[in-house]
């Protein structure tokens, strides 16, 4: 499984929306629609550790 990082492009954002995001505090945030992680997903992971590139 390969992860790819993207950055988000500012510049595509309303600067008003923007602000607003800026001013949210984290009690604001709605979390209803994310389930809560519980023990049966956590009994699921595996802990990967990367890989050293070797130098040429």
């Amino acid at each position: 499984m390969t992860i790819t990082r993207k950055s988000l492009d500012k510049s595509k954002l309303d600067p008003a929306e923007l602000n607003h995001l800026r001013a949210m505090k984290d009690k604001d945030i709605d979390y209803s629609d994310i389930p809560e992680l519980d023990a049966s997903f956590f009994s699921k992971t595996k802990v990967r550790f990367p890989v050293n590139k070797k130098s040429s």
